[in-house]
């Protein structure tokens, strides 16, 4: 069941799991690069669809809400922000 879930997220069995007992030390290598880019783009699909509009939301909430004193007409300078996901950094062991 749980090599099912791992190829439907696109994430690797053995990583998840913790089970190398089949495995190569570059095929490890190859799947934890492979890893990190789906992390990446789901990472980046989450910003997109969910937290921008969240902030965006949130933020229109908070400028005619009497909890701040910022006004609603700098809403566009609020709205112009970035979001930055954590970024597994990958490691050559050779190095």
């Amino acid at each position: 069941m749980l090599k099912g879930i791992c190829g439907a997220l696109g994430l690797s069995y053995n990583k998840v799991s913790s089970d190398v007992s089949e495995t190569s030390y570059s095929s490890l290598r190859q799947a934890n690069i492979e890893d990190a880019v789906t992390v990446k783009e789901m990472q980046q699909f989450l910003i997109d669809n969910w937290k921008d509009v969240q902030y965006n939301d949130w933020l229109k909430y908070l400028l005619v809400s009497d909890i701040t004193d910022l006004p609603y007409s700098k809403i566009n300078k609020f709205i112009n922000h970035t979001f930055q996901p954590r970024i597994a950094e990958y490691l050559d062991p050779a190095k």
